[in-house]
This record gives structure tokens, C-alpha cells and sequence, in this order.
């Protein structure tokens, strides 16, 4: 990797790091002989995709028609859409329904109706909110559950199962309340009305919980996503460690201030604006690191992202590491949401040299 060829902010990528991620969690779900559909709104690229189909992974979950069709056109046959169809998207469904067996999520009438409209078969997964409050219908409104399963299945549609989000895992501090979380959503879901003589799908993804438990009792599918990437907030809540983080943005420094400043163009157009809170209230956005032609160094408390606008962030760094650097030095950060960064950004460049693009880069 050539540091002098880059001028702008770039998402820099480690697939060594990728794959020994993928490898955990692939091994992971066929130890307890689960299947593995990553969610792939973290990567959005199917290069990376094909690091997982190289694993064994022949499902993929995705959060747009516009991605299942980017998938598709990769040879993905198996797709499942974690977003409830409206009639906005019936071509683009009854599309997708062609090219591959297509599943989506659904939790009301009106999702119902919608499948009845398309011309192709979909199956389906009822989507269950174990308390976030995102979407789905809640854990704990088992008739509610129950009248929409026999609503389903009176009007024919192809149910397989539940499809849980467990983002609640998201607000914990600590590994042990991560597992809390995890084990009292398992017991929650043992619950759910059976859908079928013929048992059920559980679909189940959240990558904190995914990364940290042993116990999947009663979950069939694992459809985590940030694993691929990791992230400061996975490594804070205790998902990984900060050398599994497989990216690094690089921005070049444009000014020095006082003793400990250094202003980078690299703002929230480039990582988004996720935040973390650490002790005594300091706000960061992502972690300093040290840049060398085969990727980064972590180093021991270089300093943070601490503000960010449009273009520009700004970083404090320890002192001895500011006396070291001069403007339009290239420098490293780890991002807070690895998600939100890539979404941002659209593209990696690899610690090898090479261009791995994403959907940003489809021409359709």
C-alpha cells in the first residue's frame, strides 16, 4: 500500500483481519450447528460477501430491494430482505422472487397484503422486538403473536419462522451484561407460539451477543453483520479486540494546534457521527493509530477523535506523539461504527493496494 497515493479520506481495510473474523464466527455457528445468513448492511460489498461464501455461508441477509438486487446480480441465491415489503417495491420483489429464494420480514396486515400482490413466491419471517423498540412485534404480546401467525397462514403465506433483532445488546457496558441480555432474550423466544407441527425458523443476529455467547438454544440461523468489521463500540462492550478492527480511515493532518491538536480533513460526510461516552464524560469518535505501508499500529494511548464537522475532525493526541507529527501527515483512526463509516465512505482500499468497491460502485 502506497501512503504517498492518498490525498483524500479513505476507509482503509485488512482482509487478513476480515477473514479471521469471518473464520471465528463461521466456525462459531457450525459448532452449534446453526446456519449462517450475514447481515451484510456493515460491508455492503461482494468481495467481502465472497470471503463468507468461501466459508460456507450460501444465505445472505441484506436491508434494501436495492441491495438483494446488487446481491443477486453477484450469483447469491438464497437472499432474505430484514425489511417488511410495501407496494413500492412490488417490481423490484416479484424481480428478486425470480432470481433467487427470497425472504423478507413482516409483523403486520399490511405487510400481508403487500405479499399477496406479487406474482412470484416469497417466504416469510414474522419480525419479533425483544425490547429496543425498533420494529416488530413485541416478545412479550404472545396473543398478538399468535393472531398474526393465524392470520398469516389463513391467507397462505410461506411462514418459516421468526426473524429477532437483539439490539438491546447495544445499550450494555460490559460483556456480562451483554450475556444477561442474550440469555433472557433466549428464554423470551422459547415462548413464542409455535408456527407449525413441523417446528420453526429462528433467525437471530446481533453481533455483540453473537460474538460473546455459547448458548443459541432454540436459534437455528445467526444473522450478525459488524462481525465482518468490528468497531471501537463492539471492542468497548467486549464483541472483540481492538486488532480484530479490520478498518481504518486515513486522513491526511491540515493543521497543529497548541500541544496536543491536530485538525484532519475527515468529518462526519466520512464517518458518520456515532459517539461513545468514556469515563468523566469525554465523547470520542473514533481511536487514533499509526499508519505504516502494511496497515496500522494500535501504539498505547495515542489519542482520539474528539469533534467532528462537515470535513474536518479534530484529534487530541498524547504529546510526544503531536511533537512527532507535522501537517499533511497521513494518520489512522478506528472508527466508533464501522456500519456507518462504510455506508459513508463506499469503498475500501485494502492494506495490500487494491480497490474492493461496494454497492456504491454498481453501475445499475
Amino acid at each position: 500500500m502506497n501512503l504517498d497515493l492518498i490525498h483524500s479520506p479513505t476507509l482503509l481495510i485488512d482482509l487478513d483481519k476480515v477473514g479471521q473474523n469471518v473464520a471465528r464466527m463461521t466456525n462459531k455457528t457450525m459448532s452449534h450447528g446453526l446456519t449462517l445468513s450475514a447481515h451484510a448492511k456493515t460491508h455492503q460489498s461482494g468481495n467481502i460477501a465472497c470471503l463468507l461464501r468461501q466459508q460456507g455461508m450460501e444465505s445472505i441477509t441484506v436491508s434494501s430491494p436495492q441491495m438483494a438486487r446488487y446481491f443477486a446480480s453477484l450469483g447469491w441465491k438464497q437472499i432474505h430482505m430484514a425489511l417488511p415489503p410495501i407496494d413500492a417495491m412490488l417490481p423490484l420483489l416479484d424481480d428478486l422472487a425470480h432470481q433467487a429464494l427470497f425472504s423478507v420480514n413482516i409483523s403486520q396486515p399490511a405487510h400481508i397484503q403487500t405479499i399477496l400482490k406479487l406474482k412470484a413466491p416469497v417466504s416469510t419471517l414474522i419480525e419479533i422486538d425483544t425490547g429496543q423498540g425498533r420494529s416488530g412485534i413485541p416478545i412479550d404480546q404472545h396473543d398478538e403473536v399468535h393472531v398474526f401467525v393465524e392470520h398469516c397462514l389463513s391467507q397462505g403465506i410461506d411462514l418459516r419462522g421468526y426473524y429477532v433483532h437483539n439490539g438491546l445488546s447495544y445499550y450494555c457496558q460490559s460483556k456480562e451484561e451483554i450475556l444477561n441480555v442474550h440469555h433472557k432474550a433466549l428464554a423470551a423466544i422459547s415462548l413464542l407460539p409455535t408456527i407449525s407441527p413441523c417446528g420453526h425458523e429462528v433467525w437471530f443476529g446481533d453481533t455483540p451477543g453473537c460474538s460473546t455467547a455459547q448458548d443459541f438454544t432454540g436459534i437455528t440461523t445467526l444473522t450478525a453483520g459488524n462481525f465482518v468489521f468490528y468497531d471501537i463500540q463492539q471492542q468497548l462492550l467486549g464483541s472483540c479486540t481492538l486488532g480484530d478492527i479490520a478498518v481504518c480511515m486515513a486522513c491526511r493532518i491540515i493543521e497543529k494546534r497548541g500541544t496536543n491538536q491536530l485538525l484532519v480533513h475527515g468529518g462526519a460526510v466520512h464517518f458518520g457521527k456515532d459517539s461513545l461516552r468514556l469515563g468523566e464524560g469525554q465523547v470520542i469518535y473514533g481511536k487514533v493509530v499509526e499508519l505504516h505501508e502494511n496497515g496500522w499500529e494500535l501504539g498505547d494511548g495515542i489519542g482520539h477523535l474528539v469533534a467532528l464537522w462537515q470535513e474536518h475532525g479534530m484529534l487530541t493526541v498524547n504529546p510526544e506523539f503531536f511533537r512527532k507529527t507535522k501537517v499533511g501527515q497521513l494518520i489512522g483512526v478506528l472508527p466508533v461504527h464501522s456500519c456507518h463509516t462504510a455506508a459513508a465512505m463506499g469503498s475500501y482500499l485494502s492494506t495490500n493496494g487494491l480497490f474492493v468497491p461496494s454497492i456504491r460502485n454498481w453501475p445499475h
